[in-house]
């Protein structure tokens, strides 16, 4: 049953998309050795993992103010998902090309699989080409996602 639809919009001003996470840790320094962790779209980063360092990522995480906020919703015909996303940039920043803005969106399924308790069935993006600080705009994204007979 293909029940969780989740728009992302991640970080302050800069918004990135999950698949280059990796490609942002790498520019930053990091990416060279495992475990690595990163969180917030590599706000913040670290080589090795123990657990007090995993609660202070999550608490400074937490404690950060957004940089934006997001209201959205979604409609689905078959296979193809359709996100409006509505975005009001508060980051003190003007958000475009320049610092890699764009809306995310990632569908997901609850289903055990190996260690996860979800499966992705798809994810897209649309670029913020210019937003001001303390403006709004709405974006469209429109995926078609993975079916493997196990969605509903």
């Amino acid at each position: 049953m293909l029940d969780n639809l989740l728009p992302l919009l991640n970080g302050g001003a800069q918004v990135i998309t999950p698949a280059n996470r990796i490609n942002i840790l790498k520019e930053s320094g990091g990416g060279k050795y495992v475990p690595e962790m990163f969180i917030d779209s590599t706000h913040e980063w670290q080589t090795g993992v123990d657990y007090a360092s995993i609660v202070g990522l999550v608490d400074r995480s937490q404690a950060r103010q957004a940089g934006a906020s997001i209201q959205a919703n979604y409609s689905r015909d078959g296979n193809v998902v359709t996100f409006k996303a509505t975005v009001t940039n508060s980051s003190g920043v003007l958000l475009s090309a320049a610092n890699n803005a764009a809306v995310h969106a990632i569908v997901y399924e609850d289903y055990q699989a190996q260690k996860t308790s979800r499966i992705g069935r798809g994810s897209a993006k649309t670029n913020i080409s210019y937003l001001a600080d303390g403006a709004t705009d709405t974006y469209i994204i429109t995926m078609e996602v993975e079916n493997d007979g196990q969605l509903g």
